[in-house]
């Protein structure tokens, strides 16, 4: 598979001595949940800046495979990796011991916490398993209603699962995360795809899946699309109307200008997403 936001696959072996398949893919800094541990709270550049470029890449690694009838079943922090690529980090999905053709996929596969309700229930499984998967990053990754603390209450044995989520996602007041509410819908029927989402959100850049075979994405109800209107001065995201393109919706949320903000001192962020800044100054 060829895509910048999937890890690429360069050779594969047989050993002999243990049975196992070794297979070897591109050299990447870390993976998701080492960068995002790492990110220090006093920095001026927010965790949620990181998980919008995690949003954007990964919907565009998803909609390839969704494309391909495939689906991965196991995404989350610990198997997305980023590399520096050209100055600009890039987040790949990686580890497919899990993923399967979409009609062919029925078994119960993955990390609990990770899990859609459709697994929970042993009912088909599509692409929208993998973005239940992915929208629980997001929330793991800005922490979101104390998400890490709930996976330690499952570890020990506790109850969490996809209701926390849904409570998670009916509640958050969070800029990022509120208008992803339709990637967190119970019903995988009206769970949103990555296509649509990349058409909703930005505007269909990065889209495998055609435009026109893309269908519209259901609206929540009238509560809930009231609550979608932001606070004022909710940054680092902003509400920007009447955008270009094929989406015919109006509204969506972007980053604020890098430029607007002071870019801090070296505060021991890596390199590549130093970078990243300095490019978003000069846009």
């Amino acid at each position: 598979m060829a895509q910048d936001h999937i890890v690429q696959h360069i050779a594969s072996t047989w050993d002999d001595d243990d049975g196992r398949v070794r297979i070897f893919t591109n050299l990447a800094e870390g993976t998701l949940y080492n960068l995002t541990l790492a990110w220090h709270p006093q920095r001026k550049f927010t965790v949620e800046m990181l998980a919008d470029a995690v949003l954007h890449h990964m919907l565009q690694a998803l909609d390839f495979l969704d494309r391909q009838g495939l689906v991965h079943r196991d995404v989350k922090p610990e198997n997305i990796l980023y590399l520096n690529s050209d100055g600009a980090i890039r987040f790949q999905l990686s580890d497919f011991g899990t993923a399967n053709l979409q009609r062919k996929a029925g078994t119960m596969v993955g990390t609990p916490y990770y899990q859609a309700p459709e697994m929970k229930s042993h009912s088909e499984q599509t692409a929208k398993v993998d973005i239940w998967g992915l929208y629980v990053t997001l929330v793991w990754v800005v922490n979101e209603g104390g998400f890490r603390a709930l996976q330690q209450k499952l570890a020990k044995g506790n109850t969490v699962g996809w209701k926390n989520v849904l409570s998670i996602a009916a509640k958050t007041t969070n800029p990022l995360l509120m208008p992803l509410r339709a990637m967190a819908r119970e019903d995988p029927k009206k769970r949103a795809s990555a296509a649509q989402m990349l058409l909703e959100l930005y505007g269909g850049v990065g889209l495998t899946t055609p435009v026109c075979v893309i269908p519209p994405l259901e609206a929540d109800d009238e509560a809930q699309c009231a609550s979608l209107i932001p606070a004022p001065l909710a940054l680092p995201f902003r509400l920007v109307a009447g955008i270009e393109g094929p989406s015919p919706r109006a509204q969506r949320w972007e980053p604020v200008n890098f430029a607007k903000a002071a870019l801090p001192a070296n505060e021991g962020l890596p390199t590549s997403i130093m970078r990243r800044f300095e490019e978003q100054r000069h846009i």
